[in-house]
């Protein structure tokens, strides 16, 4: 009875935990709906989608949520009001703040999603994939955040093939933006990394198979500061700078991996902050004070306060008793954040339960 007693324990605990991160996020992207029954379709729509269902559709999906019919989720994705680019960019920013342990991976992969006419914007007989082989689908590019905790999906962009592109009737009929053009697979993972980097997603390493080891990639990684580990063909060249790093071909599936680090990037604050705080649970906490607090900005400043660096210290000049340093050096400013922590709270856990209550430290 005792090990029933506690998995029934362990799955409670799951349960509430679920509960509170799916509030938090429906928190987050709360702003992005104008109406409140928009706010409430939408949470109502996300929880169906995160159900186990066979078939995911409007009409499956109503059914789970208590809908009498389709129309209220329909009405949702075809004629409602709200920012999906917002709620996607909000939702990715909030997901990767739970995943990111300093050692993330961007990683871009295309999904064919199979339709019955050419109606679909973007559909066309190609390759997909998830069909195995050429069908008329449509083509996305996705980017997705994983690290050691997990990973998800953050970005996507449709592809648009060159006939599609230069229809302009068929543009008009469909209403495909003006600033839609045609761009290859490549062209878009390349777009799709730009953004994250410029959104605050840090990341050490890239990854795709060989539809993405074009040069555009490579050269996007580089002047991102990645490194990247790309599939390319088996007869591919890749050129490395002297001294910068050395390249590991491996033969999979008649292609060669190429690895190839743009140079010796800098460790980002949270990977500094990893190394230095060893209890998982003790960086968690850590890392949601500074997340909110200053998005890892260690030269973030608060205008109206005067609050400065990763734990927006206030009089900023506080942090000099751990090093003279304090203004550049992100751990010099963790070093004194901890000590404040642990000095007024007891633990960065016990300044973050604080911080849930107050909104402050």
């Amino acid at each position: 009875m005792t090990q029933d007693h506690d998995t029934a324990a362990a799955a409670t605990i799951a349960l509430e935990r679920y509960r509170d991160r799916f509030e938090d996020l429906m928190g987050e992207v709360a702003g992005c709906f104008p109406r409140r029954e928009t706010r409430r379709t939408f949470r109502e729509m996300t929880e169906g989608l995160l159900m186990e269902l066979q078939d995911v559709n409007c009409w499956t999906v109503a059914e789970e949520v208590g809908h009498p019919g389709p129309h209220r989720l329909q009405h949702l994705l075809s004629r409602a009001s709200w920012d999906d680019r917002a709620v996607l960019d909000q939702a990715a920013a909030w997901a990767v703040q739970w995943l990111d342990d300093g050692e993330g991976v961007l990683i871009a992969d295309e999904t064919g999603d199979e339709k019955s006419s050419t109606d679909a914007v973007g559909a066309g007989h190609q390759y997909s994939g998830s069909l195995g082989g050429i069908g008329l689908c449509q083509v996305a590019v996705h980017l997705s955040f994983a690290s050691n905790v997990g990973h998800t999906v953050i970005d996507r962009a449709l592809y648009l093939p060159r006939d599609w592109a230069g229809d302009e009737e068929r543009r008009e009929l469909t209403g495909v933006p003006e600033d839609l053009l045609f761009a290859t697979k490549p062209q878009l993972a390349a777009a799709l990394l730009t953004k994250a980097v410029a959104d605050g997603i840090r990341a050490t390493v890239f990854a795709a198979d060989e539809v993405y080891g074009s040069r555009e990639v490579r050269r996007t990684c580089r002047a991102l500061g990645l490194g990247y580990a790309i599939a390319v063909r088996s007869n591919h060249k890749v050129t490395t700078p002297g001294g910068a790093g050395t390249v590991l071909a491996l033969g999979v599936a008649g292609s060669m991996l190429a690895a190839v680090p743009a140079q010796a990037a800098p460790m980002s604050d949270k990977a500094i902050a990893h190394q230095m705080i060893k209890n998982p649970a003790q960086f968690a906490a850590f890392n949601n004070i500074v997340s909110r607090e200053s998005g890892w900005n260690h030269t973030a400043t608060n205008a109206s306060s005067g609050a400065y660096g990763l734990v927006q210290a206030l009089p900023a000049s506080k942090m000099a008793s751990a090093g003279s340093d304090w203004k550049t050096n992100p751990a010099t400013q963790i070093k004194w954040g901890l000590d404040y922590m642990n000095s007024r709270y007891g633990s960065p856990v016990g300044a973050w339960n604080f911080w849930q209550t107050h909104h402050w430290y």
